[in-house]
């Protein structure tokens, strides 16, 4: 949000500030080769990302009257997709003083950082269990069985590492030291 708020922000100089702030992260590297581009170590392996369109599409922004307009709605499907669980969209008058202010704009980013403390919060407040789920081929056909599929499927969800990690008796994936250092 930061650098869609600058005027002269660019995709360039965001993906500086996220070297500047994470480049000694041992999850983050930065590829020299093609500037814009960084790397991200995922669980499931690493991922090359280029900054070019970041911004833009973190500004995607629906105009406060357009949305005022769907919340406003005779259809409750409509009304229901653009409820903003009490935000405030486009130009307020004060009631008293009769100011005029301006709502808060919402990007993509700030959604996405709402949208996920709401996960984290209902997460904090659950005790979750996960189904995984196996294909046995790239087809879906029955009675045949893809082994590198599924060793790549059980790599990805983290199950031999799991395996792993029960069988040299430890409650836990990560190392002290690494948890250490990611946390």
């Amino acid at each position: 949000d930061e650098e869609c708020n600058v005027t002269s922000g660019s995709a360039e100089a965001w993906c500086r500030k996220l070297a500047s702030k994470y480049g000694a992260h041992p999850r983050f590297q930065v590829v020299k080769q093609r500037q814009g581009s960084f790397i991200i170590q995922h669980f499931a392996g690493p991922v090359e990302y280029t900054s070019e369109g970041f911004l833009a599409k973190n500004k995607d922004e629906l105009s406060p009257d357009a949305q005022e307009c769907m919340c406003s709605s005779t259809r409750a499907f409509v009304r229901q997709r653009f409820a903003e669980h009490g935000r405030i969209f486009g130009v307020q008058t004060a009631a008293g003083t009769g100011r005029v202010t301006r709502a808060k704009a919402y990007s993509v980013s700030s959604e996405f950082q709402q949208q996920l403390s709401d996960l984290m919060t209902g997460i904090r407040g659950t005790k979750p269990h996960f189904i995984r789920c196996i294909k046995p081929n790239p087809q879906n056909m029955p009675g045949k069985f893809h082994r590198r599929a599924v060793a790549e499927q059980l790599r990805y969800q983290g199950v031999l590492e799991a395996i792993r990690v029960s069988r040299a008796g430890y409650p836990v994936r990560q190392r002290h030291r690494e948890a250490v250092l990611d946390y």
